[in-house]
């Protein structure tokens, strides 16, 4: 098959190069417009990119008809598509002419009986040119070109309206904007800056600020914080949990690589442990690293607690019979790349489906917000997790941490604050994250 791409002003144009090209035929595979992007392409004159093919054996190039001038000046206009008229640009008689003579293939008569006004009848046009009082209806090829045309009038015009609506919403963006950037009483100047150089998204700060407005008094210059930190401390109480359920037998452990899954591990078996005088067993599957299933060896000799390797859902189930006289199983998992769906569906399939299990995805608070939305994206498919954020100490922001939490419904379980087992955890405490967020770092 023979394909060739046309860049046009209009379709009759088109319609004339695939003819004189590929001949009689060829078919039109796909058509859109070539414009500017953005603003500037509403200025600028729109062109017709139009994709034909023919079989390899059938291609019969031909040299274009000449159209006699008699029939220039007597075709009437309502025999051509009034999208061509619309969208094409173009000079009317020369075109109507080439597009009627080249789609239907026909000579045109000598002479046409000249008329001063335009008429309804055609008798010296082949049956199949006659138009019909409610709209043209021409033959196949020329009705091809009709929809073709009709398609692009419909796109160029969905193309013009996508490109205003892009222009209200900018406006509309930017307005916003002005109005956050506003003067605020007090000092919440000075906290609204605070809030947004942690990385907290626009519409999370915003509406703390919004509540500040309507309580704080113009002469109160220092009372912006006593305001606004109330709000930091009911939004995330409402999204923390005291860490691992009494209830829980099985902890599955998840989360991409280099978050400090496997250390995060050793430092819940120790506080399950000592804290809370439970029996604890240690499983893992990060089979993929050597040296992970060495450290987690490591760590269980140092606590006392028995380890299972696994490397299949059968293992698995084997090593949960092992260690049936534990309060508390923690499982490893194998770190992956979670921003690919398939992985976590993979994770998913390979953990037993226990009531008394839950999933718990530990996600590093020195990554993007995005990346950490699109793992919680996927888990969420599957249920809702818990969460653990861990090296709080490598940054200097937390608007990922709220962020996420006002994204998706999960609970905050536990952070870790370094690399030392088993001291630096800690179960979330609102008041600390609004001391880290408003200036001072959790003590």
């Amino acid at each position: 098959m023979k394909m060739k791409k046309y860049i046009v002003d209009t379709m009759p144009e088109a319609m004339k190069l695939i003819r004189n090209e590929l001949g009689q035929d060829a078919v039109i595979l796909s058509t859109k417009t070539v414009r500017a992007s953005g603003l500037a392409g509403i200025l600028r004159k729109h062109k017709i990119e139009v994709i034909a093919a023919v079989e390899e054996d059938k291609v019969q190039p031909k040299e274009p008809v000449q159209v006699p001038p008699a029939v220039i000046q007597t075709m009437p206009r309502n025999a051509v598509p009034e999208v061509y008229r619309k969208a094409g640009n173009f000079n009317e008689k020369e075109t109507i002419a080439q597009s009627l003579s080249e789609t239907n293939e026909i000579k045109p008569k000598a002479t046409l009986q000249h008329k001063t006004q335009e008429s309804e009848e055609f008798p010296s046009l082949p049956a199949e040119l006659q138009p019909h009082p409610e709209g043209a209806d021409f033959s196949v090829s020329s009705r091809q070109e009709q929809l073709n045309g009709e398609m692009e009038a419909g796109s160029l015009t969905e193309k013009l309206l996508q490109e205003i609506s892009q222009m209200k919403t900018f406006m509309a963006t930017l307005a916003e904007s002005q109005s956050n950037e506003a003067s605020l009483p007090g000092n919440l100047n000075e906290i609204r800056t605070k809030l947004k150089d942690q990385g907290i998204a626009t519409d999370i700060w915003s509406s703390w600020m919004d509540s500040a407005k309507r309580t704080i008094q113009v002469s109160e210059e220092e009372a912006g914080e006593s305001i606004v930190r109330p709000l930091i401390e009911e939004f995330l109480s409402e999204r923390i949990t005291d860490g691992i359920n009494k209830s829980t037998r099985i902890v599955y452990v998840a989360g991409p690589t280099g978050v400090g899954k496997t250390t995060t591990i050793a430092k819940l078996a120790a506080e399950q442990m000592f804290k809370h005088k439970r029996k604890v067993g240690l499983i893992t599957a990060d089979t993929y690293r050597i040296s992970a299933v060495e450290q987690l060896r490591t760590y269980a000799a140092i606590l006392g607690i028995p380890l299972e390797v696994v490397q299949s859902p059968a293992d698995t189930i084997r090593a949960l019979d092992h260690l049936s006289d534990c309060d508390l199983i923690l499982m490893d998992t194998a770190g992956r790349n979670y921003r690919n769906e398939i992985t976590v569906s993979e994770l998913k399939s390979l953990l037993p489906d226990d009531p008394e299990s839950e999933l718990v995805v530990v996600l590093s608070l020195t990554a993007k917000t995005e990346d950490m939305l699109t793992i919680l994206g996927h888990f969420h498919k599957y249920g809702t997790p818990k969460l653990i954020f861990t090296k709080i100490d490598e940054t200097d922001t937390l608007g990922a941490l709220f962020n996420v939490l006002k994204q998706y419904p999960s609970k905050l379980a536990y952070i870790t604050t370094g690399q030392n087992v088993p001291e630096d955890i800690m179960l979330p405490d609102p008041k600390k994250l609004a001391d880290f967020i408003l200036g001072s770092e959790p003590s």
